[in-house]
């Protein structure tokens, strides 16, 4: 196992890796608090907003209320 490794696996354990949505960034350790979309650091995830994202970030929908 490589440094990098062992560092990653305590970070990622709780959600899985997913890329950054502006970059593509197989490194995203970041999320929207509202939305969850993944961002690999603060200048894409502000980056993103200032493009748009602001219009369109809204809460997961939660399937059982619409019941």
């Amino acid at each position: 196992m490589s440094s990098s490794e062992g560092a990653e696996s305590g970070a990622s354990r709780d959600r899985p890796q997913r890329p950054c949505t502006l970059c593509a960034s197989p490194a995203a350790a970041l999320q929207c608090s509202r939305c969850k979309t993944a961002y690999c650091d603060p200048d894409c995830q502000r980056a993103d907003w200032r493009n748009g994202h602001r219009l369109t970030c809204a809460p997961p929908q939660d399937d059982e209320r619409s019941e």
